[in-house]
């Protein structure tokens, strides 16, 4: 295997430990006869060590594009890879963003057994859940495969309008939209959150505002007459 990776492709040493990878599913393409899997490998092997070596280990798709590349209907990893992302196989085709889902066991015991789809990457569907020990977010990747839920009603639609409305109200007070955003992430509020929301809403925030602003004129007034004394003396 050594000789095969090192020698034969003249891959740099650094890169060994990815074309072994490589080479073991090609090896095993091989025993299993399919050839026209193990050209294509090779082919993405060859052009790039890291995308081969990253496609293999994408299992979720992996196998599937090697299925299409025997049936003859791709002609590359390139175009098993863009069928999968774009087409009707593509595994994160059914998830997006802000989607509430109840999985059929909890992921962990101190995680709320429905969660909020926050992200999509090109591995993971990321989803943000409610740490039901401390209240906090906490945020967990899921491979496609790995997600047993399902897709639920939107249980707060109307918390949410309120908070978009709150970001740009406060949409120059940082901590405040920092705050709103982590609220979004969560698949639904606690009553001490709609507290909060209830809180920014009100004209506390302005009344306190002007009360400051008020207070600040009247110090530079105060400060600018002990300045004037002081010349006066």
């Amino acid at each position: 295997m050594i000789q095969e990776v090192s020698e034969n492709l003249n891959i740099s040493v650094g890169s060994y430990h990815k074309g072994k990878k490589v080479f073991e599913l090609i090896s095993q393409l091989r025993e299993l006869e399919k050839f026209k899997a193990v050209v294509a490998l090779e082919m993405e092997f060859n052009r790039s060590i890291d995308a081969a070596y990253k496609f293999v280990c994408n299992q979720d798709i992996c196998y599937q594009v090697i299925d299409l590349l025997e049936a003859d209907e791709i002609g590359s990893i390139g175009d098993g890879i863009a069928w999968m992302l774009n087409g009707e196989r593509n595994p994160f085709r059914r998830f997006q963003l802000d989607q509430v889902y109840q999985f059929k066991k909890r992921l962990r015991p101190e995680l709320e057994i429905v969660g909020r789809v926050i992200g999509i990457t090109n591995e993971f569907v990321v989803f943000g859940l409610r740490n039901l020990g401390n209240m906090s977010l906490e945020i967990v990747n899921l491979r496609p495969r790995q997600i047993d839920a399902e897709l639920q009603d939107e249980p707060s639609a109307s918390q949410r309008k309120r908070i978009f409305h709150l970001m740009q109200k406060f949409s120059d007070v940082f901590p405040v939209q920092v705050s709103l955003a982590e609220l979004l992430k969560l698949p639904n509020l606690t009553e001490k959150e709609e507290v909060l929301l209830r809180m920014y809403e009100s004209d506390v925030f302005e009344k306190t505002w002007e009360d400051y602003k008020i207070q600040m004129k009247a110090m530079e007034v105060s400060t600018n007459r002990k300045k004037d004394n002081i010349r006066a003396a």
